[in-house]
């Protein structure tokens, strides 16, 4: 029996130092991402595969830690896309969702952040649900965290706000009076040494942009905060609800 018991005790520190270690690794390799950040969404990157494995292992054990982790990378190293990641990863292991609503609030602290832990999950290559489809646990985190954000927060959001300042510009460029044109001096063209005239340098740099406007690749469709608030299904607080929606 008492050989028993120490094979059980041998093997159980053995676990601890295995579960130990591997959280070192993991830590190690979160606040590695303040110098290089992992693409989570591309499944050939290394380091993104290496921490995905390494959260997946240490959930297993001590799910909560992934969550824990996630408010220490947060406010303590002020990483917020590293944070928004391991929320995104915490919402895609079962046993990591039970714990997802209760650190959510503490490590999500404005809009944005509420927004890219929606867009970092559907950007997993190996999540669980396909599509525009969120976790329920991610789901009624989202939900509970919104009444906290306040007017000036949303602000960038509010829809009515920005129809009104739209108009009032409008406004006041119609009652602005225009200001007549003033005829360029006939020596303008020889000016500064005999310098080539304006339209010509304008068209050189004209095809300066136009060739960069050319060159730049399109950027990633993003989750707007109207798609979230209709998907979500999100009521309250009413006043914010209906000028993000535009009503």
């Amino acid at each position: 029996m008492e050989s028993l018991a120490e094979h059980d005790a041998s093997s159980t520190s053995e676990k601890g130092l295995k579960l130990k270690e591997q959280k070192k690794q993991l830590v190690n390799a979160v606040c590695a991402s303040m110098i290089a950040e992992p693409r989570f969404d591309k499944t050939e990157d290394n380091n993104a595969v290496y921490i995905l494995n390494l959260v997946e292992g240490v959930a297993v054990h001590d799910p909560e830690f992934i969550l824990k982790l996630a408010v220490y990378v947060r406010h303590d190293l002020n990483i917020r896309s590293t944070a928004n990641f391991l929320i995104a990863m915490a919402s895609n292991i079962p046993g990591c969702t039970t714990f997802v609503k209760k650190y959510f609030k503490f490590i999500v602290r404005l809009p944005s952040d509420w927004l890219d832990c929606a867009a970092l999950y559907q950007m997993l290559p190996l999540r669980n649900l396909k599509g525009r489809a969120l976790p329920t646990s991610l789901r009624k985190a989202m939900i509970f965290k919104f009444p906290d954000f306040d007017a000036y927060q949303l602000a960038k959001y509010n829809k009515v706000g920005k129809l009104k300042r739209q108009k009032k510009k409008a406004k006041k460029l119609a009652n602005k009076k225009p200001t007549p044109e003033v005829a360029e001096p006939l020596n303008t063209p020889f000016r500064r040494g005999g310098r080539a005239m304006r339209g010509g340098r304008g068209g050189r740099g004209g095809g300066r942009g136009g060739g960069r406007a050319g060159s730049e690749t399109p950027d990633k469709a993003q989750l707007t905060m109207k798609q979230m608030i209709r998907q979500l299904h999100i009521a309250e607080p009413v006043e914010h609800v209906m000028c993000i929606l535009g009503k």
